[in-house]
């Protein structure tokens, strides 16, 4: 899932900055919250939520944020928010 910069997501309460990462599964973004704060947000390319084939790791992307896994702390510093996309 690709965004532009300027793109505002989740009923406003980030706006993307840029794409500072893409890897071979995902992009991570620097965006802003409504405070000014910066976060990362890192979402699956299209290619992956798009694939039939990558139905499990899709599944396993979206529930290790529901349950809290350990991603966000290392993507991170403390300083900053976490969020994570799997296109749902």
């Amino acid at each position: 899932m690709a965004w532009e910069a300027g793109q505002r997501l989740y009923g406003d309460r980030y706006i993307i900055d840029r794409a500072i990462s893409r890897g071979g599964l995902g992009i991570t973004y620097l965006a802003k919250d409504r405070k000014g704060n910066r976060v990362f947000i890192k979402t699956l390319k299209d290619e992956v939520l798009n694939n039939p084939e990558l139905a499990a790791f899709r599944d396993k992307f979206q529930q290790d944020f529901l349950v809290g896994g350990a991603t966000p702390s290392i993507m991170s510093p403390s300083s900053h928010l976490a969020i994570a996309s799997a296109g749902a």
